[in-house]
């Protein structure tokens, strides 16, 4: 049975802000596979690397562009996202942080949604229906909106939440508008494998369009103020 100290350092291994995805469809089972990995000596860093091919493979099977295809790499992705999720709760549980770390997990990030958008262009064009240019648009943008969101530095730095505070319906709302990398490789496994590459673009480029506006009047609107 795990003792109280034991469930307290676990619970603390998650994030307070996470998005609604996240919270509920991966860290409730995430947290015990990042103790399984510290029980067994893995570091976040090789975690991080190991999401990364995870992702590559996610992107290869896109890129084979038949339905087969695209629900293995679906499912992949979502094994890739999970194991991103670990190597943060693995550098919490056990307090081993570092700037590289931070910086690796960032870059791979962003490598593996591009390789991702690149596979399914690429499937796509094999099946004989060319995204090229909504896959262009979908990057373009979501490059974009990672330069403001990295670059720009609050004038007064948000409180984060308490841990186990609660979070209404109007809260989860508003961290989905924003369409975090949860919500985004939520999105990309379900229409993928549901619909086409051409759908899962358009939907990128449509709830990404959005939450780019979402954010621009809420950083416009916190340094009027």
């Amino acid at each position: 049975m795990t003792s109280d100290p034991e469930r307290a350092r676990l619970d603390a291994a998650v994030k307070a802000n996470d998005g609604f995805f996240t919270t509920f469809f991966v860290s409730p089972y995430s947290k015990y596979v990042a103790r399984w990995a510290a029980r067994r000596g893995l570091r976040p860093n090789q975690v991080t690397a190991a999401s990364l091919a995870l992702g590559a493979l996610a992107a290869a099977a896109f890129a084979d562009g038949r339905r087969w295809g695209l629900v293995a790499g679906a499912l992949l992705l979502q094994v890739a996202f999970t194991t991103d999720c670990v190597d943060g709760q693995l550098a919490r549980y056990t307090e081993n942080f570092s700037d590289f770390g931070a910086w690796l997990d960032a870059t791979f990030d962003r490598l593996k949604e591009y390789l991702v958008y690149a596979g399914l262009g690429i499937g796509a064009a094999r099946a004989g229906a060319p995204v090229w240019a909504l896959a262009g648009a979908a990057l373009t943008l979501q490059t974009a909106r990672h330069m403001v969101i990295f670059s720009w530095v609050p004038p007064i730095p948000p409180t984060p939440p308490e841990r186990g505070a609660r979070v209404g319906p109007a809260g989860w709302l508003r961290r989905m508008a924003v369409f975090p990398i949860g919500e985004r490789f939520a999105a990309i496994s379900l229409t993928a494998a549901l619909f086409t590459p051409r759908t899962t673009f358009i939907v990128l480029l449509a709830w990404g369009g959005f939450a780019a506006l979402w954010e621009i009047a809420g950083r416009a609107r916190r340094v009027m103020a």
